[in-house]
């Protein structure tokens, strides 16, 4: 996916997340807890892909999905460094409560992620060479 694109989706999803998640309206909680949770793996997905050429954007995604899992499991530990870095800003953010519900929003975060990737230019233009290549 050219660079413009992946750069334009993040500018676009940064301030998005962060309005979703100190969002205060109806169904506040589904809002900050769960589609969240969408957005933010969906952005990491996007910025990984930014900054790393190499995995495929299914060893992407799923990577994505797998470290928000394991840090949704970390909610369950409390020592004092973890409860620092949750009253910090970025601690905010990420979320204070383990809730099982958040695994298939993150699931459907690296699921739109990888759709979005898969739609890129240079995955079109890989898949014609790779085709071209099958023909005698």
């Amino acid at each position: 996916m050219d660079k413009k694109i992946l750069i334009y989706l993040l500018l676009i999803l940064t301030p998005i997340w962060i309005s979703i998640r100190f969002y205060s309206g109806p169904g506040a909680q589904w809002v900050t807890g769960s589609l969240s949770g969408i957005v933010f793996v969906l952005f990491w997905c996007l910025l990984l892909r930014l900054l790393l050429t190499g995995p495929k954007n299914f060893t992407l995604t799923t990577g994505v999905f797998l470290t928000f899992c394991g840090l949704e499991f970390l909610q369950l530990w409390n020592p004092s460094v973890l409860e620092a870095i949750r009253n910090t800003f970025l601690g905010q953010l990420l979320g204070l409560t383990f809730s099982w519900n958040s695994f298939p929003y993150y699931f459907l975060g690296a699921f739109i992620g990888q759709q979005i990737l898969n739609r890129g230019p240079n995955q079109q233009s890989q898949h014609d060479a790779s085709s071209r290549s099958d023909q005698p």
